[in-house]
């Protein structure tokens, strides 16, 4: 398997030109903005039906569950615990994404709160959190799909295993549970069938009961692109706050921002 879609040196040198910096102030670089539909203002797409561009940022978030007994195992696991999974994260998840120009961001946040209902406090052996989030951001639709391929055929065959040890610490946050969430947002219908089709092919959906979603990309879904799109998909100015005002509604009693002209 490839890892493709990522951004290269020449999309950055054309994304230079397209952000018209050139003579502008130094505080006012206006950058291209795009929907995910044509007529963004009154429509809304069917929730896996955005065909506007391929090339257009894609999100993914995750929802995982914390399993109090492994998480607690795996806080006490100095070999094969939390430190051990996060560092297996780093290689699984994040490493070759990013080597192949595929993910701007990638993070992780466990909730605030805790099983028991108090503050989450990592610090402290018996806290244990409800859910662990990932949040990634992909350049667009193809680096998504391949990388998401990837990974859940390594992940569907191998599992996380320290040494030939299944990892304690992941087990904590990967066990089977039907409240385990996958969101993509904004893929395009042609990647995201491929997508759904992968994941029925190798079980990953029917062992994981998860919640594949690609949710409605609507009027407040925008995005500034990651890699040049296609001269084909229009664009949205918000150079003024003329522009601003064409394009949305001012709330009553807002004030916009003293620097947007």
């Amino acid at each position: 398997m490839f890892l493709t879609g990522g951004k290269t040196c020449g999309d950055d040198k054309q994304l230079w030109k397209d952000d018209k910096c050139c003579g502008a102030p130094p505080s006012k670089v206006v950058t291209d903005v795009v929907p995910y539909v044509p007529n963004f203002k009154t429509e809304f797409a069917l929730s896996d039906q955005q065909e506007v561009s391929c090339k257009l940022p894609v999100f993914c978030q995750c929802q995982f569950p914390v399993n109090k007994d492994y998480y607690l195992a795996a806080y006490q696991n100095k070999d094969n615990g939390l430190n051990a999974f996060l560092l297996m994260d780093i290689w699984t998840s994040n490493a070759f994404a990013f080597n192949a120009g595929q993910k701007l961001f990638s993070g992780a946040s466990f909730s605030q709160y805790a099983l028991d209902g108090s503050k989450f406090d990592p610090s402290n052996a018996s806290s244990v959190p409800r859910n662990l989030y990932v949040h990634e951001y992909f350049v667009d639709s193809e680096s998504m799909y391949t990388f998401w391929k990837w990974y859940a055929s390594n992940f569907m065959k191998n599992m996380l295993m320290k040494d030939g040890v299944e990892s304690v610490g992941g087990a904590a946050f990967v066990e089977p549970n039907d409240m385990s969430r996958l969101v993509f947002s904004g893929m395009c219908k042609s990647y995201a069938d491929l997508l759904k089709k992968h994941f029925d092919d190798i079980g990953l959906s029917a062992l994981y009961g998860m919640s594949i979603d690609f949710p409605v990309p609507g009027a407040t879904m925008m995005a500034r692109p990651s890699v040049p799109i296609e001269s084909s998909v229009r664009t949205v100015d918000f150079s003024s706050l003329a522009a601003v005002n064409a394009n949305s509604i001012q709330p009553t009693g807002w004030v916009p921002p003293a620097n947007v002209m």
